[in-house]
């Protein structure tokens, strides 16, 4: 079995694993090989700002649209997320990182296009007669 996903709960020999295709799965211990460095990782949302653990989010689009919730884990593109108000899986859940806006993201939109422009080489401009 070749997936990620969350750790659930502990079962005598057994993890229930909350999947990245959104599935709960038993997993048995001998199976589960690796933890995820979560330092570096990102994803876009659907404005194109970058979405990284912690982040708070808003889902725009899915089973979840609404949901204001935080960002506990990431793969690839799918965002392993916590919201208070769900009950099912310890208020975890599973969402495409372009169904979700980060909170706060126009001001982290304008820092990074801040960013881009300083960094980005511009031709000289040229002179004009007065």
């Amino acid at each position: 079995l070749h997936s990620a996903g969350v750790i659930l709960r502990i079962e005598t020999g057994t993890f229930i694993l909350l999947c990245y295709d959104g599935l709960v799965r038993p997993a048995p211990v001998k199976d589960v090989h690796r933890r995820i460095d979560q330092r570096r990782v990102s994803a876009l949302d659907s404005t194109r700002c970058p979405v990284r653990p912690t982040d708070a989010v808003r889902v725009v689009a899915g089973e979840m649209s609404g949901k204001t919730a935080v960002v506990e884990h990431l793969f690839r593109d799918t965002l392993f997320c916590r919201a208070h108000d769900v009950l099912e899986n310890n208020g975890l859940f599973v969402v495409k990182a372009s169904a979700v806006q980060t909170l706060g993201g126009e001001q982290r939109r304008a820092e990074i296009l801040a960013r881009a422009s300083a960094l980005s080489t511009s031709a000289p401009a040229a002179d004009t007669p007065d």
